[in-house]
């Protein structure tokens, strides 16, 4: 047995992509960076028309599988498709434009292993921008925020690329596809009730924060949040409540509306980001900059 083809993978990364071609050699750099090796990569496209499938494809590891049907059956199919695919007891969820830090596997595994009660963890992240350049630390959940109904109801709080759980889990508690583009709010919302999250104070996932997001996803978005507001809202916290986080909804719908309009929507993803001392920053980007000189076989160097 060599390190390359483990008997038994302890966790699966699933990573689905769609022309991503420019980010994506980064994301699955940052699996072959990690500190534990007993993983398994599952890359799945969606249907991609560009250089992304080629990129996958060339991967040569015993550990990375590619899926690749030709059709673009959107994220939450390919989000249960990779449940069902996983060898490993614990699942990894990660996106084409993001970046692991080594410590991700590590760090996760260690806590899910020590806290058996726990369904699925995510952690703290470092916000980068459309450049891949470190912003800062991004404005996080606390333990507190994911065992509380009203704040998992109020917003997704569980960075959805950050998480970590167990299989079997998901595999009891499949990805709706009624609530497109807030597919993770609905599952923490309709989960919670049975369910334990919790989060990892220690940064482990750099998290792309597009300066020109595109406004019709962030608007459907807002929409399927309005709808999860809807089913699950009165149970949690009431009409009143419910009305509440209805309305808020839609203030942040028209000041994203007005920020897009006026080319605001980079000061509005930095302020998601909180300030790095100088050597915390230096140090996330040191980091950063090994993960992206990780060797993958099957790459040219």
């Amino acid at each position: 047995m060599t390190a390359t083809t483990p008997a038994a993978p302890q966790v699966t990364v699933g990573l689905p992509f769609l022309n991503c071609a420019a980010t994506l050699r980064d994301a699955i750099r940052s699996v072959f960076a990690q500190t534990r090796g007993d993983w398994e990569l599952i890359l799945v496209d969606d249907g991609s028309t560009d250089a992304s499938g080629r990129i996958a494809a060339a991967v040569s590891d015993a550990r990375v599988r590619v899926v690749s049907d030709g059709v673009n059956r959107g994220l939450v199919h390919r989000l249960n498709q990779i449940a069902t695919l996983a060898r490993a007891p614990y699942l990894c969820r990660m996106d084409a434009d993001d970046v692991m830090h080594p410590r991700r596997l590590e760090a996760q595994l260690a806590f899910l292993a020590a806290h058996p009660d726990v369904d699925v963890v995510g952690s703290r992240s470092f916000s980068i921008d459309d450049d891949g350049l470190v912003r800062g630390l991004r404005i996080a959940a606390t333990q507190e925020d994911v065992a509380s109904p009203a704040l998992v109801l109020a917003a997704a709080r569980l960075l959805h690329p950050s998480v970590m759980g167990r299989t079997a889990w998901f595999l009891a508690n499949p990805y709706s596809p009624r609530f497109v583009r807030a597919e993770d709010h609905e599952l923490w919302c309709r989960t919670l009730p049975h369910s334990r999250f919790a989060v990892v104070g220690e940064p482990l996932l750099y998290y792309r924060e597009p300066s020109r997001p595109r406004v019709g996803s962030y608007v459907q978005s807002c929409r399927t949040d309005r709808e999860i507001y809807r089913v699950y809202g009165p149970a949690i916290v009431g009409r009143t409540g419910t009305a509440a986080n209805i309305v808020r909804s839609f203030a942040k719908e028209a000041a994203y509306r007005v920020a897009a309009g006026i080319g605001l929507t980079g000061w509005l993803a930095a302020r998601h980001a909180l300030p790095l001392a100088a050597h915390d920053r230096n140090r996330a980007v040191a980091v950063l900059e090994r993960v992206r000189r990780t060797a993958v076989p099957g790459w040219a160097v």
